[in-house]
């Protein structure tokens, strides 16, 4: 069997962290382009969060990530056989940011795709004067680079803990807790909903500190600090309003939590199904005020700030006494 020569190993190498930082580098570039040049109508976290969605889900956008690893990479290797070159990274990384301060004012995508230069310099930029980050020798990091190493275990680092936590999760076996969460339907006990029962087993687990469940008017205290997501939500939002009341007072919960409840789906005016349950329907406007959760950390509201529009359906039974479920739902076209 034959092996590849240790100079083709390093070239891989080489290509693996050029695509990495150029990925890493795109997405700050981007969040940066949004919150500069976004819509000055929308929050600036939903501005910031929106191009991470059209990232994720719009595969034309990540065009710009092939591109750009093509190009650095090609001028990673050239740079190393001509030294000359790297005299030309400042003025060119200075004229960059000059350019993306200038057009984004005209234009944001052409101004964030400017900005994206300086950004790849200021992280990772090995090809443009400074030697980089060596993974052989990572005591030679220089001030840029450990920063570069701290932004992308920043934004991947939370990924991380989440499929880790997802993974448990879904073999573990959970206690529906106190009162029973249930679902609609069976294939929505997910593992998300799975890991939020047990962080969140009662609903004293759900309030914040100093408030008691025994308490009535303390279960409109919830601790929205510790939400991480729509499946902590929704099992928090059961606990508490399961002990608030039923369809007549549900509204009265909702927006001492700050979300809107239209006339035509409040406790004055349920919604009814064909099977006779009553709902009512409330709703969040990311795109103006922010993602409702969580409350901490500019990488995690980032990511929670992809949709325009958080919703919460609450399910009560055709007398409307008890609660039965609780949805969440976020809108994100």
């Amino acid at each position: 069997m034959t092996t590849r020569p240790r100079n083709e190993w390093a070239i891989v190498f080489r290509g693996l962290r050029v695509l990495f930082a150029v990925t890493v580098a795109v997405f700050a570039a981007a969040m940066l382009g949004s919150l500069f040049w976004g819509s000055p109508e929308g929050h600036p976290t939903h501005r910031a969060g929106k191009i991470l969605f059209i990232l994720f889900f719009v595969g034309a956008f990540l065009v710009p990530v092939a591109v750009f690893t093509a190009v650095f990479f090609s001028l990673d290797l050239l740079a190393r056989s001509t030294p000359g070159l790297q005299r030309l990274g400042h003025p060119l990384v200075g004229l960059s940011l000059g350019a993306g301060i200038g057009f984004g004012a005209i234009n944001g995508l052409v101004g964030t795709v400017f900005l994206f230069f300086f950004v790849y310099w200021l992280l990772a930029g090995r090809v443009i004067g400074r030697p980089g980050w060596d993974w052989r020798a990572p005591w030679r990091a220089g001030p840029m680079e450990i920063a570069y190493l701290v932004f992308a275990l920043w934004l991947l680092g939370p990924m991380a803990v989440s499929l880790a936590s997802l993974g448990y999760a879904a073999v573990a076996r959970v206690d529906p807790g106190t009162p029973p969460f249930v679902v609609q339907y069976d294939h929505q006990m997910d593992a998300d909903l799975r890991r939020a029962m047990a962080r969140f087993p009662d609903a004293q687990s759900c309030l914040r500190d100093g408030a008691r469940a025994e308490v009535r008017e303390d279960l409109l205290e919830m601790d929205w600090d510790r939400i991480r997501n729509g499946s902590d939500a929704e099992v928090c939002i059961f606990r508490l309003l399961h002990g608030w009341g039923g369809v007549g007072e549900a509204q009265s919960w909702l927006e001492a939590q700050g979300f809107g409840v239209g006339e035509g789906f409040s406790s004055e005016r349920p919604h009814e199904t064909v099977d006779g349950v009553l709902s009512v329907h409330a709703g969040w406007s990311i795109r103006n005020d922010g993602p409702r959760f969580p409350t901490r950390g500019p990488i995690r509201r980032a990511f929670a700030a992809t949709p325009y529009g958080m919703s919460v359906v609450t399910t009560f039974d055709a007398e409307g006494a008890e609660l039965l479920f609780v949805s969440v739902g976020f809108s994100t076209l």
